[in-house]
């Protein structure tokens, strides 16, 4: 089988196809077989013509043992077949599962520059080129050279002047089939991008599909695919071509041997330096000389596309990936704050994001972060997330610098509930014991289902708990923020991270939901951004943020004297006029 040192991928099939030694064993066996069966037969059949009039030799065991010798060769290479595209397909799935769990460990900058429909392609149309290498290089192409070398061989015993016109001519053609494989791998790479390109756009456009209906938009959406669809087509094509190329320039080849191979043969045959059976038997090497060389020739060229898929799943493989594995937890100060930034400055490639960004968070309570859309509200979360890294400065968790944390134990102590989709095409028990490291009972789920509003939503579902969500179970945005909030409760978090967590919501369960944070806040940090006043009501204190940095911090009475951007914040949603504090007393 094809291996490279330096493609993780090709490692990685390599290690999946070898650990199925058994299997695989057979397959090549059985291989050998039926490439046996193609080398003896055409001695059987001049064996067959020499026995025509000869009384000393038995013609019908001459004919059974070709008919045994046919039938043998038929089953042993189907059999092959099924038992190396079963080993292939294990193989595959070996890797496209490795790709998603390397996948899901990268970091998020990494995801986003990849992009997921990049990832996608990775996993579905360019792992399933890799067949080309598992099934080719593991047995066809060495069955395909054992057989040229057996059939040149025996041909050169029968008469080495055809021979040597035979090898003469196919190796011409083969210099010219030799240019054809490598446009083929170089238009390989360029559908395998271009499909790539496809489903990224494609994800896209079915992300908003509602605001693409609703704009009666869906012309215009297509537009941009167009260009993809029609470079993928391109290289697709000019693919093809090379492939076409490659069956006539071996068939020109078989013909002009064919006739050097006659026009010799026939000066040999009338000298009497060839016998009749010898000749015959060369001329049925000669036919079947082609297949083999044919499967040479196209296989290198699926190799060639196998190695090009190779190429693009490597790029995921050979990304670093978050380091996951558990370490030990620092020492946690029993004064520390539960969150503290540093000066922190974070630059999106030639963007500032934040500036110099100092913030305390307490071990308890409700701190809001308010402020103008494009702030740098949810950059704070991601930071301490670790989905963003600072410039400079740092950020600390329970006093402890968090990038001297474990990855995965920093984040046991904190739950976040994100403003986005929230919930994965899952049954809502799995949805909802995402954050958990055991399996929470029924009553703890709809404890928590309780506590958001939305025990009698799902008890009406036919399946309850254990509704698939995504198939033919749909929720609402406001529905989904609501589960996502449930699944925070079930953790043990220390800390909780909500980024407009309230977006969605109507008035009924927004209020419910503040009192909900007030709770939540006696014994646990809390941090929700929002844009909502109404949802700040829970928040012992709030920071408000613009352009990137943190302008003032103080309880809703203080900002609403002293803050213009908050003024102008509250006054943007008609909750409070610029002299009274017309919103809920806040908690603490």
């Amino acid at each position: 089988m094809a291996r490279s040192p330096n493609s993780p991928t090709l490692r990685l099939l390599s290690r999946s196809v070898r650990s199925r030694r058994a299997r695989l064993s057979a397959a090549v066996a059985l291989a050998l077989l039926a490439a046996a069966s193609g080398i003896v037969a055409p001695l059987l059949i001049a064996q067959m013509v020499s026995a025509i009039g000869d009384e000393r030799t038995n013609l019908t065991a001459v004919v059974v043992q070709l008919v045994v010798c046919v039938l043998a060769g038929a089953f042993a290479g189907g059999w092959s077949s099924y038992l190396l595209s079963s080993v292939g397909e294990r193989a595959i799935e070996d890797v496209r599962l490795s790709v998603v769990r390397h996948a899901i460990r990268l970091r998020v900058p990494v995801i986003d520059r990849i992009g997921v429909g990049e990832i996608v392609s990775r996993i579905g149309p360019d792992a399933a080129q890799l067949r080309a290498i598992t099934d080719t290089g593991v047995t066809v192409l060495p069955v395909s050279a054992i057989l040229v070398a057996a059939y040149l061989t025996i041909m050169g015993l029968l008469d080495w002047v055809m021979l040597a016109i035979t090898v003469g001519t196919f190796a011409v053609a083969s210099i010219a089939i030799r240019a054809f494989l490598i446009g083929m791998r170089k238009a390989a790479q360029s559908q395998q991008m271009a499909l790539g390109r496809l489903a990224q756009s494609a994800q896209s456009v079915f992300a908003m599909i509602s605001t693409v209906k609703a704009y009666n938009a869906e012309d215009r959406a297509v537009e941009p695919l167009k260009e993809e669809a029609a470079a993928a087509a391109a290289s697709a094509i000019q693919a093809a071509r090379a492939q076409a190329a490659i069956s006539p320039l071996m068939g020109l080849g078989q013909q002009v041997a064919i006739i050097g191979v006659l026009a010799v043969g026939g000066i040999r045959l009338s000298s009497g330096s060839l016998d009749v059976a010898s000749f015959i038997a060369f001329l049925v090497y000669l036919f079947q000389l082609v297949n083999p060389l044919m499967t040479l020739a196209q296989g290198a060229g699926r190799i060639q596309v196998g190695r090009a898929a190779a190429t693009r799943v490597d790029e995921v493989l050979g990304a670093e990936a978050e380091q996951l594995e558990d370490g030990e937890a620092p020492t946690v100060a029993d004064q520390a704050p539960a969150l503290r930034f540093c000066e922190v400055d974070v630059d999106y490639g030639d963007k500032q994001v934040l500036e110099q960004v100092s913030l305390e968070v307490p071990r308890s309570g409700v701190l809001a972060v308010v402020g103008p859309s494009g702030a740098g509200k949810s950059t704070l979360l991601n930071l301490v997330e670790r989905f963003a890294e600072p410039s400079s400065g740092h950020v600390e968790l329970l006093g402890t610098a968090l990038d001297a944390w474990p990855i995965a134990r920093a984040r046991r102590r904190m739950a976040l509930v994100e403003q986005g989709r929230t919930v994965l095409n899952m049954s809502i028990r799995q949805n909802l014991a995402l954050g958990r490291r055991d399996e929470p009972t029924d009553e703890q789920l709809v404890d928590a289902l309780r506590a958001v509003g939305l025990e009698e939503a799902v008890s009406t579902l036919q399946a309850g708990l254990d509704a698939v969500l995504g198939q033919g179970v749909q929720m609402s945005g406001g529905e989904e923020q609501r589960l996502a909030i449930a699944r925070a409760l079930l953790t043990d978090a220390e800390i909780l991270l909500l980024d407009e967590p309230s977006a969605h919501m109507d008035g009924i369960n927004e209020s419910r939901f503040v009192d909900l944070l007030t709770r939540l806040g006696r014994d646990r940090a809390v941090v929700v951004v929002t844009h909502r006043p109404s949802t700040v009501a829970a928040a012992r204190s709030i920071a408000v943020m613009e352009a990137g940095r943190v302008t003032a911090v103080g309880d809703h009475k203080t900002l609403l004297a002293t803050c213009p951007t908050y003024q102008a914040l509250v006054r943007s949603q008609g909750e409070v006029d610029e002299t009274s504090a017309m919103v809920p007393q806040m908690a603490g």
